[in-house]
């Protein structure tokens, strides 16, 4: 009976110190759209990941079109002209290859230097153990153990 106490407090401790959070990775990149030109920046995602970010335009006026393609080519988001900073979102709808579109064909003067910082949240939720309870956990499992087996040692 006493070791069924002991294991229902160590589920009990268990389930009370897990986090469920997001996994989260950001990411900064540059790229130059020359004149009557594109620069892109791709990356990977997984369906139903969450992106967003801001990006920073240097040149010319300090202007240019932001769109989004997702992996077969649709435009799954559109910006518009942007000028100087903006931010930005969506969720991809796909597994693949998403591709942001920083657009200076409009202009016929000068380059465009393009900053972007982005942060993709996971759709699905990761089990995240903190370090204190990983070392609570293992010490409860130690003492758990060693009583186990010292009252086995007694009773025999």
């Amino acid at each position: 009976m006493r070791t069924a106490a002991a294991l229902l407090v160590l589920l009990v401790l268990l389930s009370a110190s897990m986090d469920v959070v997001p996994a989260n990775a950001s990411t900064t990149q540059n790229c130059t759209a020359p004149v009557g030109g594109s620069c892109t920046v791709a990356f990977n995602l997984s369906s139903s990941d969450q992106v967003s970010g801001s990006v920073s335009v240097v040149g010319g006026s300090n202007d240019i079109q932001l769109y989004v393609t997702d992996p077969s080519g649709a435009q799954i988001y559109n910006a518009g002209r942007i000028v100087g900073n903006s931010s930005f979102s969506f969720a991809a709808d796909a597994t693949g290859a998403f591709i942001l579109h920083f657009d200076n064909s409009l202009t016929s003067s000068a380059s465009k230097q393009v900053t972007v910082s982005y942060t993709v949240t996971t759709g699905g939720q990761v089990l995240e153990f903190p370090p204190q309870t990983v070392l609570i956990i293992f010490l409860t499992l130690l003492v758990l153990t060693s009583y186990l087996l010292i009252r086995r040692h007694i009773e025999h």
